[in-house]
């Protein structure tokens, strides 16, 4: 398996990750609580996410990412920066919320879980990435 394959089996996980634990943190109301203070995490699961989950944008990353990365032409490129993208964002995310100060609905250790969980994932995505595009330097893409 090639590095690409490998990117996408990752996203593919993470998709499937981010939907479950965007419906246990609305089901334990576990809101996110980098940038702001929030009691609900039903109000901001698509648009800023929840404690556990990233938000909408960053799926739309791994989607494209997902239908984009195995391909041999140049939009293979556009799935490559799209991962890219969401390794930075899940690591501000994840840094933010392990900073970030409990609440009574999201406590300190989940924040704290959710940050170093968040960071490796961004950690795992940058080395793909950055594999992928070792890897196709190498052997450019026809076209």
């Amino acid at each position: 398996m090639d590095n690409a394959h490998r990117l996408r089996s990752v996203v593919a996980v993470l998709i499937v990750a981010n939907l479950v634990a965007a419906v246990v943190a609305v089901l334990v109301n576990w809101p996110g609580q980098f940038g702001a203070v929030r009691t609900d995490a039903s109000d901001g699961v698509v648009l800023e996410g929840t404690a556990i989950s990233a938000p909408l944008l960053v799926v739309v990353l791994w989607l494209l990412a997902f239908f984009l990365v195995t391909r041999r032409d140049g939009w293979a490129w556009v799935g490559v920066g799209a991962a890219g993208v969401s390794a930075v964002a899940v690591c501000i995310g994840g840094l933010g919320e392990l900073v970030a100060d409990g609440t009574p609905e999201t406590p300190k250790t989940v924040l704290v879980a959710s940050g170093i969980v968040w960071t490796v994932v961004a950690i795992v995505l940058a080395t793909l990435v950055a594999a992928v595009v070792r890897e196709r330097r190498r052997s450019p893409l026809p076209g």
